[in-house]
Formats: C-alpha cells, structure tokens, sequence
C-alpha cells in the first residue's frame, strides 16, 4: 500500500471507514471461503496420488503456478504403560512428561513408522543391494543418508546420477531400513529379546492421523 492511498484512508470520516472496515472484512471472509472450496476441490481430485506411492510430496502444475501436495503425520501417544513394556527404564529418554507425555521427534519417527507399517526388516546396506547401488558407494552412503527422503533423494540423483523419479522412490525404501536399524538400536539398547511381540506392543502405544497440506507458488 502506497502512502498516497494511506493518506486517503485517513482522510475518511469514522463513520464511513466502520462501514468500508466492515464491507472489506466480509470480502476476506468471502474470499476465503471460497479458497477454501478451491482447496478441497484440488485436494479430492489429487489425493489418490498417494495411493501407489510412497512419497509423501508430490507437486503438480498450473499454467502459471505449481502447487505442492504433503502428507503429514501427527504422532499420538495412546500408552505410555505399553512404551514402558518395551523400553522400560528407558522410557523417560523416548516421552517428555508435561501435562501429558511428548514424544521425541526420534522415537515419534520410528513409532509412527510401526503404525502405518512404514518399514522394512532389512537393514540399510542390505537395502542398498536391493537397489542395485554399486558396492562401492555403500561405505559412504551407510553415513550420508540419514532417512529424510527430501535430502536422500537429492544425494541420489547428485553422487550417483540416479533419475528423479527413481532416486525418489529409493529414498523411501532407505528411510524404511533407516528406521528398522534406528528401532533394532534401540531395543538392543533395552535389551529386548522378542522383536515381534515389542513391534506389536508399541505399534498400539500411538495412533496416527495422516492430512494433507497444500501450498502454491508462482512459476518464475
């Protein structure tokens, strides 16, 4: 807003600017609920790209804008009784007690994961042989790939050459035997003998609601 359309807003009487406050404030209102139509309209024709995939971000193009669809997790503790099974002593190191008790981002990663089922038996090097990646890449990326498909995609696609779509997909099947070493980590740590029935255990110790958020850019 220029100063000159400033100066004319100051210039209108109080009663005149309620009455224009209030004209504007119903178009807000409005507009957003029109966005919001368009937004669940986008979302319901697009959604089931989800359906055959294992990315949680897909992006798809206007003529002049890209918009970008993401699938987002939110963790729930349903049992901090059942955690303790498992983890036992150990608990307090995985679930922060405040009014109730948070989960670390680490372990939110690794129990969301055994929820939706988001996870492989194999580890990360066993994984990478699936993939058909050279031998002799395994050393450095065994500590260069961390399980966030974003970041791991691009590693791919910039060290090894690998095409987006395919380097995508693989990042996936990593961040599943990223997961599957972290969880075996950590129940060795708690000295756990039986893997399954803990899988089981902590598997029903949260609940996960999946949404989708929307964001749009310009194309430059």
């Amino acid at each position: 807003m220029n100063q000159m359309m400033i100066e004319e807003i100051r210039s209108i009487r109080l009663e005149e600017l309620i009455d224009l406050f209030a004209e504007e404030e119903r178009k807000i209102e409005e507009l957003e609920e029109y966005a919001d139509v368009l937004k669940a309209e986008v979302i319901n024709r697009v959604a089931s790209v989800f359906d055959d995939s294992k990315s949680k971000q897909h992006k798809f193009k206007g003529f002049d804008s890209v918009l970008t669809l993401t699938k987002r997790d939110t963790v729930n503790l349903v049992s901090y009784e059942f955690l303790k099974k498992v983890f036992k002593g150990a608990t307090k190191d995985f679930a922060k007690p405040e009014i109730k008790y948070k989960l670390t981002d680490e372990i939110k990663d690794v129990l969301g994961a055994l929820n939706l089922g988001n996870y492989t038996k194999k580890t990360l090097l066993e994984t990478l042989q699936e993939l058909g990646i050279p031998e002799g890449f395994h050393n450095v990326m065994t500590k260069k790939l961390k399980g966030k498909p974003d970041k791991d995609k691009e590693f791919l696609m910039s060290q090894l050459g690998i095409p987006e779509g395919e380097a995508e997909t693989a990042a996936y099947f990593i961040r599943e035997a990223i997961i599957w070493e972290k969880l075996k980590k950590i129940l060795d740590a708690c000295d756990v003998k039986d893997v399954e029935k803990a899988i089981d255990v902590l598997s029903a110790a949260v609940s996960v609601n999946e949404s989708l958020a929307v964001s749009v850019e310009k194309i430059s």
